[in-house]
Protein backbone atom coordinates (compact mmCIF):
# COMPACT_ATOMS: atom_id res chain seq x y z
CA UNK A 1 0.00 0.00 0.00
CA UNK A 2 1.27 3.13 -1.34
CA UNK A 3 -0.20 5.10 1.94
CA UNK A 4 1.44 2.77 4.57
CA UNK A 5 4.79 3.30 2.69
CA UNK A 6 4.29 7.25 2.73
CA UNK A 7 3.20 6.92 6.47
CA UNK A 8 6.26 5.22 7.31
CA UNK A 9 8.76 7.59 5.90
CA UNK A 10 7.08 9.99 8.48
CA UNK A 11 10.06 9.46 11.40
CA UNK A 12 7.90 11.65 14.12
CA UNK A 13 5.15 8.77 14.13
CA UNK A 14 7.96 5.77 14.62
CA UNK A 15 7.53 4.03 18.10
CA UNK A 16 4.20 5.76 18.70
CA UNK A 17 0.87 4.82 19.92
CA UNK A 18 -1.81 5.58 17.55
CA UNK A 19 -5.41 6.24 18.15
CA UNK A 20 -7.36 4.99 14.78
CA UNK A 21 -10.42 7.08 14.45
CA UNK A 22 -12.57 7.22 10.87
CA UNK A 23 -11.14 3.65 9.86
CA UNK A 24 -13.21 3.27 7.24
CA UNK A 25 -11.48 5.32 4.54
CA UNK A 26 -7.97 7.34 4.11
CA UNK A 27 -4.98 6.96 6.40
CA UNK A 28 -7.36 5.52 9.30
CA UNK A 29 -8.05 2.78 7.24
CA UNK A 30 -4.50 2.31 5.72
CA UNK A 31 -3.31 2.07 9.69
CA UNK A 32 -6.32 -0.28 11.03
CA UNK A 33 -5.37 -3.45 7.68
CA UNK A 34 -1.87 -2.80 8.74
CA UNK A 35 -2.72 -2.80 12.44
CA UNK A 36 -4.95 -5.81 11.55
CA UNK A 37 -2.74 -7.72 8.95
CA UNK A 38 0.26 -7.94 12.04
CA UNK A 39 -0.76 -10.68 14.22
CA UNK A 40 1.17 -9.35 17.26
CA UNK A 41 -0.73 -5.52 16.02
CA UNK A 42 -3.92 -6.78 15.88
CA UNK A 43 -3.72 -8.27 19.30
CA UNK A 44 -3.33 -4.66 20.65
CA UNK A 45 -6.62 -3.62 18.51
CA UNK A 46 -9.41 -3.75 20.94
CA UNK A 47 -12.25 -6.82 20.00
CA UNK A 48 -14.69 -4.16 18.28
CA UNK A 49 -12.05 -2.83 15.89
CA UNK A 50 -11.13 -6.18 14.86
CA UNK A 51 -15.06 -7.36 14.34
CA UNK A 52 -14.90 -4.57 12.16
CA UNK A 53 -11.98 -5.11 10.24
CA UNK A 54 -13.23 -8.76 10.07
CA UNK A 55 -16.48 -7.34 8.50
CA UNK A 56 -15.22 -5.22 6.07
CA UNK A 57 -12.92 -8.34 4.84
CA UNK A 58 -16.06 -9.89 3.94
CA UNK A 59 -17.61 -7.39 1.55
CA UNK A 60 -17.86 -7.33 -2.08
CA UNK A 61 -17.43 -4.43 -4.32
CA UNK A 62 -20.82 -4.22 -4.91
CA UNK A 63 -21.80 -3.92 -1.33
CA UNK A 64 -18.99 -1.50 -0.21
CA UNK A 65 -20.29 0.85 -3.21
CA UNK A 66 -24.09 0.36 -1.99
CA UNK A 67 -22.55 1.31 1.77
CA UNK A 68 -20.90 4.31 0.57
CA UNK A 69 -24.60 5.22 -1.70
CA UNK A 70 -26.73 4.75 1.63
CA UNK A 71 -23.76 6.78 3.65
CA UNK A 72 -24.22 9.79 0.93
CA UNK A 73 -28.56 9.58 1.07
CA UNK A 74 -27.84 9.44 4.72
CA UNK A 75 -25.33 12.74 4.72
CA UNK A 76 -28.19 14.49 2.46
CA UNK A 77 -31.12 13.57 4.78
CA UNK A 78 -29.25 15.22 7.80
CA UNK A 79 -27.96 18.27 5.89
CA UNK A 80 -31.90 19.07 4.83
CA UNK A 81 -32.81 18.28 8.66
CA UNK A 82 -29.88 20.91 9.74
CA UNK A 83 -31.56 23.39 7.31
CA UNK A 84 -34.17 23.53 10.22
CA UNK A 85 -32.04 22.52 13.19
CA UNK A 86 -28.98 23.58 14.73
CA UNK A 87 -28.28 20.83 17.00
CA UNK A 88 -28.93 17.33 16.37
CA UNK A 89 -28.68 15.51 20.48
CA UNK A 90 -28.57 11.39 20.20
CA UNK A 91 -27.67 8.97 22.72
CA UNK A 92 -24.97 7.05 21.04
CA UNK A 93 -22.86 3.33 22.40
CA UNK A 94 -21.17 1.35 19.96
CA UNK A 95 -23.26 -2.00 20.99
CA UNK A 96 -22.25 -5.50 18.96
CA UNK A 97 -25.99 -6.94 17.49
CA UNK A 98 -27.58 -9.27 19.75
CA UNK A 99 -30.31 -11.57 19.83
CA UNK A 100 -33.18 -9.56 21.48
CA UNK A 101 -34.93 -12.39 23.00
CA UNK A 102 -32.21 -13.54 24.87
CA UNK A 103 -30.83 -10.54 26.73
CA UNK A 104 -32.19 -10.15 30.51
Amino acid sequence: MLMIRRLKQLRFLRNKVVLITGGSEGIGKALALEAYANPQKRALLKPEAQWEVEGGLGLSGQQVYQASVDRSEWYRALAKLFERYDFLLLPTAQVFPFDAQHAS
